[in-house]
C-alpha cells in the first residue's frame, strides 16, 4: 500500500511537470503615459489643437490643479489588458522599460503615478522656471523632459494628448514633405499628405520607428516657437509708447531659433487640416520668419533696414513653410487675406515696428484662436499713441485701417460701429490716421534705459540763417543769429538714437548777430548743406550792434513783452533727406515758439555718437510772418531781409 502511494505521488509530480505554463504576458501593462513611450508602442493620435487651452491669465498650475488620479480613458483600459503584437514575452518588455528609463533618467519612484509632478523630470530651479505659464499662460513642453498629457479638472472630456518627445521625434518620426509645386493653400494645388497605415515599424539601425501622426510635428513646433517667445517677449515703453518689445538680441543667440526655421520648413502640409488650425500656424508662420530675420541682422533700427535695391524686405524670399518659400507679403497678402478673409488678422501679424500691433508672448492655436484674435483687436485699438483715440470729433485710426479699407467692409468707422467698437455718436465724426511709427520694437530700445545728457554750450551752434533780397539786395548782408547760452533737456537712449528727447529755451537777450570768426567757422558746413550759397561778408562792430537793436525792437523779436525763443522735438521718424550733399537719414518734428506764435515743421536730422558724445544736426525752413514778424526793409524795400529764414542747430553733449 505505501508503495502505491508513493507510485501515485511520483506520477502527480511529472504530470504538473509537463503542463503548460501559464501566459505571463496576459498580466504585462503597456508602458504607462507618465512614462517615455518605448520604441515599440505606437504612440496615441493627437487631437487637432497645438497647445492645451490656457487657464485664466495669471494663474499657474499647481499639482492641486492637475489631475494626478488614476483615470483611464477607453484606450487606456483596453492598453491595459492588452499586448502589442510585436511584445511577446515579459522578458522583452522589461528591457524596454529599463532601457527607457535609463536613456530618459525617470526615477522609478513615478511607476505608481502615471503622470509625475511638472517638476519631477526637472534638474534645477532654473529648469522649472522655463516651464512655467507666462502671464498669457502658453503651455510648453521641454525638449528634456517627458511631454504629459494633462487632465484639467476643468475639462470635461477624458481624452488626452499623448506627445511625442522631441528625441523620440528626431529618431523615429520619419514623415516625407509631400509638396510637389506651391501649398494648396497659396496656389490651390491639392497635394494630399499620404499617411502611412501600416501596422509594420520600419527598421533603422535596429530600432523599430513610431507610427506618429503628423499633427506631432505642429505640437513640437508651435510649442517650441512658444518657448522662444516665453521670456523674450515683455511689455515695454519706447518712445513713451507702450507697447511689447522683443529682446533680438537674446534671440539671436538661442540655438533654436535655426532649429524653429528648419522645422518650419520640414513640417508637412497643414493645408487639409481644418481652418482654425491652418490660419493659426501661418499667422506663427509670419510673426516667426519677422522675427527671425531682425535676429539675424541686429545692427537695423528698423525692419525696412533690409531692403534690397528696389525690393522692400515684404517682397524678398523669408523662408519656407512646409516645403514652400514664401515672402512675407504672399504669407501676408496671397494665403492669409485671401484664403481665410478675417480681417482681425491685421492686429495678429507684426512686422516688428513700434506702430504694429503687440507681439504676443505665446503662439496662435486653433483652441484659442477666437479668443486670441479678439484680445489682439480689442489691445491695439485701447493703444491711443498707435491704435486709435477719439478726439474733438474726430476718430484717428491706425494707419492699418487706411492701408486695408477693403478688409473693414470698405468703411473703417462703419465697421467699428458694427463691431460695437465706436458708439453711434462717432457718425459724424471724421476720420484721420495716426502717422505709422516704423522703428523697431527692439526690447533696447526700452525707455528704462534712457540716459540724460548735458549740451556743451561752447562746442554747439544754435543758429539762424536770414537772406539778403531786393533789388540792391548786392549791398546787403546775410545774416547769422545765434545763442550764447540756453537752457536745454536733451535724454537719448543710446541703443536708440532716434529715441533723442530734446528741448531748448533761449532768452532773448542771449541772442547776438554776426560774429565774423563763428561765420568764417561754420561756412564750410552751411555751404556743403546748402544752407549759405555764398561767403558771409564781415559786418562792423557798430553795425552788428545797431541790427541787434532793431532785431530786440518791439517791431521785431520784441524782447520787453517775449522773453524767449524756444523749440522742442515733437517726434523723430526714419526718413532719409538729401540737404544739399549730405544724406539726413531721420526727420524730425520740430514746434518752434516765438513771440508765443508756435510754428511745427518737419526737418532733416541726423543724431549719433561720436567718442561718446551725442550729435545733432538739424536743418529746417521757416517764414518771419509765421511768427508775425515783417521782415526788416530799407530804401522801399530795394535792401531788406527775404522772409524766409533756415533754422540751423548742430548741438553736441559734453
Amino acid at each position: 500500500m505505501r508503495n502505491i502511494i508513493i507510485i501515485i505521488g511520483v506520477c502527480f509530480l511529472l504530470a504538473c511537470s509537463n503542463k503548460t505554463p501559464k501566459d505571463t504576458t496576459d498580466i504585462v501593462q503597456t508602458p504607462s503615459v507618465g512614462k517615455e513611450s518605448s520604441p515599440n508602442v505606437v504612440t496615441k493620435e493627437v487631437e487637432d489643437e497645438m497647445l492645451p487651452e490656457n487657464k485664466m491669465e495669471g494663474d499657474v498650475p499647481s499639482s492641486d490643479q492637475i489631475n494626478l488620479s488614476e483615470q483611464k480613458t477607453p484606450r487606456q483600459q483596453e492598453d491595459e489588458n492588452k499586448v502589442p503584437d510585436n511584445l511577446q514575452n515579459a522578458t522583452v518588455v522589461e528591457e524596454i522599460l529599463k532601457e527607457d528609463q535609463s536613456s530618459n533618467s525617470i526615477s522609478d519612484d513615478n511607476t505608481d503615478n502615471n503622470l509625475p509632478q511638472p517638476d519631477d523630470a526637472l534638474e534645477d530651479n532654473d529648469a522649472l522656471e522655463e516651464t512655467q505659464l507666462n502671464e498669457s499662460n502658453v503651455e510648453e513642453f521641454s525638449e528634456d523632459e517627458t511631454n504629459l498629457g494633462e487632465l484639467s479638472k476643468n475639462e470635461t472630456s477624458l481624452e488626452d494628448e499623448v506627445l511625442a518627445s522631441d528625441e523620440d521625434l528626431a529618431e523615429n518620426t520619419t514623415v516625407e514633405n509631400p509638396i510637389s509645386g506651391n501649398d494648396p493653400d497659396f496656389s490651390g494645388n491639392n497635394n494630399e499628405l499620404e499617411e502611412d497605415t501600416s501596422d509594420q515599424a520600419e527598421e533603422k539601425d535596429e530600432t523599430p520607428a513610431v507610427d506618429v501622426p503628423q499633427e506631432n510635428a505642429y505640437v513640437r513646433w508651435t510649442n517650441k516657437y512658444g518657448k522662444l517667445l516665453q521670456g523674450n517677449v515683455a511689455e515695454g515703453r519706447a518712445q513713451n509708447i507702450r507697447t511689447v518689445l522683443v529682446d533680438y538680441q537674446r534671440i539671436s543667440s538661442d540655438p533654436s531659433l535655426d532649429e524653429l526655421y528648419r522645422e518650419l520648413g520640414a513640417l508637412p502640409s497643414f493645408s487639409n487640416e481644418e481652418q482654425d488650425m491652418r490660419l493659426a500656424m501661418w499667422i506663427n508662420a509670419y510673426n516667426f520668419l519677422t522675427i527671425f530675420r531682425v535676429a539675424k541682422n541686429p545692427a537695423i533700427k528698423t525692419f525696412n533696414d533690409l531692403q534690397q535695391g528696389e525690393k522692400n524686405v515684404w517682397k524678398q524670399p523669408a523662408g519656407k513653410v512646409a516645403g514652400n518659400t514664401y515672402t512675407l507679403d504672399e504669407i501676408e497678402h496671397e494665403v492669409i487675406r485671401k484664403k481665410f478673409q478675417e480681417p482681425r488678422i491685421h492686429f495678429a501679424l507684426v512686422c516688428a515696428a513700434l506702430g504694429c500691433p503687440d507681439l504676443r508672448n505665446e503662439p496662435y492655436t486653433s483652441k484659442k484662436l477666437e479668443k486670441q484674435l479678439q484680445e489682439q483687436l480689442i489691445r491695439y485699438l485701447q493703444n491711443d499713441k498707435k491704435g486709435m483715440r477719439v478726439a474733438n470729433n474726430t476718430v484717428y485710426l491706425s494707419q492699418i485701417f487706411s492701408w486695408f479699407k477693403e478688409d473693414f467692409a470698405g468703411d473703417d468707422k462703419q465697421w467699428l460701429m458694427n463691431e460695437g467698437l465706436l458708439t453711434k455718436n462717432a457718425r459724424q465724426y471724421q476720420v484721420e490716421y495716426i502717422d505709422y511709427n516704423w522703428a523697431l520694437n527692439n526690447s533696447l530700445f526700452d525707455d528704462r534705459f534712457i540716459q540724460e545728457y548735458i549740451a556743451d554750450q561752447d562746442k554747439s551752434l544754435l543758429s539762424i540763417i536770414t537772406h539778403k533780397a531786393g533789388v540792391a539786395a548786392y549791398l546787403a548782408h546775410d545774416h547769422m543769429i545765434y545763442a550764447t547760452a540756453f537752457e536745454s533737456t536733451l535724454k537719448c537712449n543710446p541703443n536708440f538714437v532716434n529715441s533723442v528727447q530734446f528741448s531748448v529755451k533761449i532768452p532773448v537777450d542771449k541772442l547776438y548777430n554776426d560774429l565774423f570768426s563763428l561765420q568764417k567757422t561754420w561756412y564750410p558746413r552751411l555751404k556743403t548743406l546748402a544752407v549759405q550759397t555764398s561767403s558771409f561778408s564781415e559786418v562792423s562792430k557798430s553795425d552788428r550792434e545797431k541790427i541787434r537793436t532793431n532785431m530786440l525792437s518791439s517791431s521785431q523779436l520784441d524782447s520787453k513783452k517775449y522773453a524767449a525763443v524756444t523749440a522742442k522735438v515733437q517726434k523723430i521718424v526714419l526718413k532719409n533727406s538729401d540737404v544739399g550733399s549730405v544724406k539726413f537719414p531721420f526727420l524730425a518734428r520740430v514746434a518752434v515758439t516765438i513771440k508765443d506764435k508756435t510754428v511745427v515743421r518737419d526737418m532733416p536730422t541726423r543724431i549719433y555718437f561720436e567718442k561718446g558724445a551725442l550729435r545733432i544736426e538739424t536743418v529746417g525752413k521757416l517764414k518771419f510772418t509765421d511768427f508775425g514778424i515783417t521782415p526788416y526793409s530799407a530804401f522801399f524795400g530795394a535792401i531788406k531781409n527775404g522772409d524766409e529764414f533756415h533754422l540751423y542747430v548742430n548741438l553736441r553733449s559734453k
